[in-house]
């Protein structure tokens, strides 16, 4: 079973990055860091910056991290996950040259 996803304040992110807000900044204005403005505020997600840290695509977490969401909601409404969704995921992640499919 997925864990929900779980946002993270600008605070939040710096405190499990384990740097200054500052930095954080820094590596949001140059486009480093995987992060959303809400408002005024940026709220980050956990899985993001942990593959972020790891060096793994950001692209291909966001796909995985779109997968997860659709297969929480559809299991929360009783729904089945359109094959085409999954097909285009897939075909994506070739794109991306990742082969393997969660």
């Amino acid at each position: 079973m997925h864990e929900a996803l779980e946002t993270l304040t600008l605070k939040q992110a710096a405190d499990l990055l384990q740097v200054s807000e500052r930095t954080l900044h820094r590596l949001l204005k140059s486009g480093e860091l995987p992060g959303r403005r809400v408002g005024r505020q940026w709220r980050f997600e956990r899985a993001q910056l942990l593959a972020w840290v790891r060096g793994e695509d950001s692209t291909e977490q966001l796909l995985r991290d779109q997968r997860r969401t659709i297969e929480l909601e559809a299991r929360k409404f009783g729904l089945d996950i359109p094959e085409t969704l999954v097909e285009m995921q897939q075909a994506a992640l070739r794109r991306l040259g990742h082969a393997k499919d969660d």
